[in-house]
C-alpha cells in the first residue's frame, strides 16, 4: 500500500532543505499546512502551489539516508541519461513527462515518455528550477 505523504515549501523557510513532509491539512480559509511526523507533530504553513504527493516510487540513487532510493514526489525532476522528466499526477495516475527549460520558466510535453524511476535520479523539482 502506498503511503499518503505530502511535501511542500514552507511560507517561512525554517525546515531542513527548505521543504517539509508529512500529512496535508487544508483549512476552509484556503491556508495549507503540512504536519511533520517524527516525535513532535509540527504543523507548518506551506505555499499551496508547491504541494506534491509522494508517488509511491523511488529513484535509482541509493544512499545511507535513502537505502531504497530517494522518494519521488509530484513536481520532482528526474534525470535519465541526457533527458529530464517531471513527475505529475494526471488522469488518476502518476506519469513522467519530458521537461524543457526556457528563459520564461520550465515547461513540459505531456505523454512524451514514461520514465522508469528505478533507472532515473531525482535532480531537483520544478519549483526550484
Amino acid at each position: 500500500m502506498r503511503e499518503n505523504i505530502f511535501r511542500g515549501k514552507p511560507v517561512t523557510i525554517t525546515a531542513k532543505n527548505g521543504w517539509c513532509t508529512g500529512n496535508l491539512i487544508v483549512q476552509k480559509n484556503g491556508r495549507v499546512y503540512i504536519e511533520e511526523q517524527g516525535g513532535k507533530h509540527i504543523r507548518r504553513e506551506v505555499i499551496p502551489e508547491t504541494v506534491g504527493q509522494f508517488t509511491g516510487l523511488y529513484d535509482s540513487k541509493r544512499t545511507k539516508r535513502y537505502p531504497a532510493g530517494q522518494p519521488v514526489f509530484e513536481g520532482d525532476l528526474l534525470r535519465r541519461g541526457a533527458r529530464t522528466f517531471v513527475a505529475e499526477y494526471r488522469d488518476g495516475c502518476f506519469e513522467a513527462c519530458e521537461w524543457f527549460d526556457s528563459k520564461d520558466g520550465g515547461y513540459y510535453i505531456r505523454n512524451a515518455l514514461i520514465c522508469e524511476t528505478d533507472r532515473s535520479e531525482v535532480i531537483g523539482n520544478k519549483y526550484d528550477a
